[in-house]
């Protein structure tokens, strides 16, 4: 009997999975359709029924759709100079041997993206969380963060520390791999209405034309979205920006003192090595003065006050006129804004033994060599890889105690 109902089971079982798997095969799937707005190289689209590819060989990105207009092309993410690193999103046909499968398609509305540099945390403010939270906030204007919406990264950097943040804006999990991805609903795209500041990729580095009120905005409210990082502000509060690897204040504890005695405040000394994203965040929110030497770190004036002092230090030879991203976004958020530059060749040390991307020379001739360390000025130069700006700007300064406190 057993036997009888195994043999008639077994074809009856058999033939049910293949028709689903057929009528699985033959879902109708639903026409591409592609929707923009805003400037040719600054659009954003939302792209319905479509799969996702990159091509590694040519650094392009695909999105394969029913009826699309092959060879469209338009920019994938927010990048500064397509010219060096090209992102482009090409728009093609599905060929006929793709199988787009409507049962694999992600069904929450999905971000795909790249990531500009995640390892640094100006970066990671000013060129991927503001431009993606404007976007996001101009379609869903009546949600707070965390979004509704998946973020795919369309990059190899993989996971990162300052993942965390990134996960703030985003009520799913992040994605890391988007290879073979299908999408029900992507959204494609930034726009750079929420930068101020290029990096030299195709002309010396400085500010980009900017709406000061739509970025005052933007900030105000991106602010509200990252939690446990606002406090009270003290009046009598300095914080001392550190660095423990390189461009070092040698004297720091006779500045911090110092700055103690001069203010009549407490100083506190916060290091992105050793304290969290959010705990500057918070700190600068409270406090009256910063200070400290030029570097990404800056970035947490965001979470300045109105009116709060900053000053920047720089080491020698590097002109504070030429490098302003901080600059810019203190006068974007109305703070008061100062800088020093080290003039004193003697208090000064350089490192010529350091890698070459923390501005070692000794990959340069001897006589090159002698006159990138004898300059007084870097001259004018393009991003990245300047020997002459990297070994300055690495270089450890015993700052002149008495100039900055004349300064604050």
């Amino acid at each position: 009997m057993i036997l009888k109902v195994t043999f008639i089971l077994v074809p009856v079982v058999t033939a049910v999975v293949a028709i689903l798997l057929y009528r699985r095969s033959h879902d109708v799937i639903p026409a591409t359709t592609k929707t923009c707005q805003g400037e040719l190289e600054r659009s954003v689209c939302v792209v319905t029924s479509v799969c996702y590819h990159r091509d590694d060989k040519d650094a392009t990105h695909k999105l394969y759709g029913t009826d699309l207009p092959d060879g469209h092309v338009e920019s994938l993410a927010y990048i500064i100079a397509p010219d060096i690193f090209p992102q482009s999103l090409v728009y093609l046909s599905a060929p006929p041997d793709t199988h787009l499968n409507p049962q694999t398609f992600t069904q929450e509305v999905t971000f795909l993206l790249t990531r500009f540099k995640p390892d640094n945390i100006m970066h990671v403010f000013h060129d991927d969380l503001l431009p993606i939270y404007a976007v996001l906030s101009e379609f869903f204007p009546d949600t707070q963060a965390p979004f509704p919406v998946r973020l795919v990264f369309a990059d190899d950097f993989g996971v990162m520390p300052h993942d965390g943040l990134y996960q703030l804006l985003s009520s799913y999990d992040l994605t890391y791999e988007s290879r073979g991805l299908c999408f029900k609903e992507v959204i494609v795209g930034f726009n750079k209405k929420s930068l101020w500041y290029h990096y030299g990729f195709a002309s010396p580095q400085g500010p980009v034309p900017h709406n000061k009120t739509y970025i005052q905005h933007l900030i105000h409210s991106f602010k509200a979205s990252v939690p446990n990082s606002t406090l009270p502000q003290e009046n009598n509060q300095v914080l001392l920006f550190s660095r423990s690897e390189s461009r070092l204040i040698l004297n720091e504890a006779q500045l911090t003192l110092s700055l103690a005695r001069k203010l009549g405040a407490s100083v506190k000394t916060l290091d992105l090595e050793v304290h969290s994203v959010q705990k500057v965040l918070a700190e600068v929110s409270r406090t009256s003065l910063v200070v400290g030497m030029h570097g990404s770190m800056f970035i947490s004036l965001l979470w300045a006050a109105p009116n709060t002092k900053v000053l920047e230090l720089f080491p020698y030879a590097v002109p504070h006129d030429q490098y302003t991203p901080y600059k810019t976004l203190a006068g974007i958020l109305d703070l008061e804004y100062v800088a020093w530059t080290n003039t004193e060749l003697s208090h000064t040390v350089g490192h010529i033994d350091y890698p070459r991307e923390y501005g070692g020379l000794l990959h340069l001739q001897s006589e090159l060599q002698e006159e990138i360390v004898e300059q007084k000025v870097v001259p004018p130069h393009l991003c990245c890889d300047d020997p002459s700006w990297l070994y300055h700007i690495y270089q450890d300064t015993v700052v002149n105690v008495t100039q900055i406190l004349d300064l604050v």
